[in-house]
């Protein structure tokens, strides 16, 4: 959404925007209440969302190895980010910046099965958490996540 409204800016800055530049305005308006909730649910949420992904990736036999609360912290940014990327509807800002630096910290500390996993399992996690049409708009911002850290 942010970057829908720089580039709208930059082009209507001495002429008035024509219905097809502005037709995603109209689109997140429609969609906002269900962003509003998946943010504030997040929000929310998060400690007991952590405590169930933290369970379920235990139950699969991953042995956390003396880095779970380095894996706690860095998935209470991912889950403040993917909430922020889902209120502002901006997948680039979420692609260019914080996947673009978690995919550099995931291969250099060669924790990539950890995060696959953790995003897998984050799916079925906040299934728990939000309606059926609040995680059709959030499935977008995962799987582009899981694209581009490579799993």
């Amino acid at each position: 959404m942010l970057t829908n409204f720089t580039a709208l800016i930059n082009k209507i800055d001495c002429d008035y925007g024509t219905d097809q530049q502005l037709k995603f305005i109209d689109e997140y308006n429609m969609s906002l209440e269900e962003r509003i909730s998946i943010y504030e649910k997040i929000r929310d949420n998060q400690e007991d969302i952590l405590n169930q992904l933290e369970s379920q990736i235990n139950n699969s036999g991953y042995d956390f190895e003396n880095r779970l609360s380095i894996w706690r912290r860095d998935v209470q940014l991912t889950l403040r980010c993917l909430a922020a990327s889902v209120l502002f509807n901006d997948l680039d800002r979420l692609k260019n910046g914080f996947l673009i630096w978690h995919q550099t910290i995931v291969r250099a500390n060669h924790v990539t099965n950890i995060s696959s996993l953790t995003y897998e399992t984050l799916k079925v996690v906040l299934e728990n958490h939000l309606t059926s049409k609040e995680i059709k708009l959030v499935i977008p911002a995962l799987n582009s996540a899981q694209s581009v850290l490579g799993f």
